[in-house]
């Protein structure tokens, strides 16, 4: 694997212009699905929202093909991708027809938050193993080693940096209590960490064990006093994910030659900040309001509920 951290030339143009777009892209996707205050989202938003990420996902992979293979063929496969957003509107206008506009997610189902956090992870990791391989080049991944990029493209700097833009801004969009906030923030700081893992291991440990103080000190100090249950979730899921993440690191440092040095913390960093993403959303989806969505064309103070008695219904999941 590279260095972490890749030349001032390449990080100028235009791979930190994209970079950049594309974690405004996220975020304007995210708050989408997590307006302030956080009602549960339409079912018919969701649809865009995934389809629009689902497009991301589709473009990146075009864009990966094309490194590998230039030519005319790559070339029609990322415009291709590109304007598939017209069947996203197509399958929007089709759930409006269907009157999804009338139904909220469910707040306690984990197929939507799953969906999305795999998607907003997905889309980060193909961004990341594209710009590896358009900088390093294809030849290093000839042959079988599809596995050897996607544990170069999250090591990278461009995708934990991503990850890492992403998630703050997401903890600062969510109306979380002050204690959540801050230990999440600081738990996301192993990001800035995590591109040296692979490269400069020692370094990288020290590092994360300054972090994993540093939140640890900030999760004995509230839970001395008398935190709340949804601290005390949190706190253990912040554990649980020091626990995979150094795992992962010590088996980068083990450089097994059936895992590799890369691929452990690449799967513990997918996993971790996958997880996240799921459980902030489940929680975001679960401060819905239980009012339902009125009907087109009533009057939400006289007739709440709209013309149809299961109108506003949530949607199962």
């Amino acid at each position: 694997m590279s260095a972490p951290l890749p030349s001032l030339e390449n990080l100028l143009f235009p791979y930190i212009e994209v970079a950049a777009f594309m974690v405004g892209t996220n975020l304007y996707l995210l708050r989408r699905i997590f307006p302030r205050p956080v009602p549960s989202p339409t079912l018919a938003t969701v649809v865009l929202v995934v389809g629009l990420f689902v497009v991301g996902l589709g473009f990146w992979g075009a864009v990966i093909y094309s490194v590998f293979d230039p030519g005319d063929a790559s070339t029609v496969a990322v415009f291709l991708a590109a304007n598939s957003m017209m069947a996203v509107a197509g399958a929007w206008l089709i759930a409006v027809f269907l009157r999804a506009e009338e139904h909220r997610v469910s707040p306690t189902g984990w197929l939507w938050p799953g969906t999305i956090a795999l998607l907003l992870v997905g889309n980060e990791l193909l961004m990341g193993s594209a710009f590896v391989l358009a900088i390093g080049g294809p030849a290093q991944y000839g042959g079988n080693g599809a596995l050897a990029l996607v544990s170069d493209g999250v090591g990278s700097v461009w995708f934990f940096g991503a990850m890492f833009a992403t998630m703050v801004a997401l903890l600062l969009l969510l109306p979380l209590p002050r204690p959540e906030r801050t230990v999440l923030v600081g738990f996301s700081f192993t990001s800035v960490v995590g591109p040296w893992v692979a490269t400069d291991p020692l370094p990288a440990a020290v590092g994360m064990t300054a972090v994993m103080g540093a939140v640890l000190l900030l999760l004995t100090r509230e839970l001395r006093g008398a935190p709340s249950a949804q601290y005390v979730r949190t706190a253990i899921g912040i554990l649980v994910g020091f626990g995979v993440m150094g795992l992962g690191e010590l088996l980068a440092l083990a450089n097994s030659p059936v895992l590799g040095r890369t691929f452990p913390f690449a799967l513990a960093t997918l996993l971790v900040m996958g997880g996240e993403v799921a459980i902030l959303a489940r929680w975001a989806f679960g401060l819905a309001p239980r009012e339902p969505v009125p009907s087109p064309g009533t009057d939400p103070v006289k007739n709440p509920a709209g013309s149809s008695p299961e109108a506003g219904a949530a949607v199962p999941s």
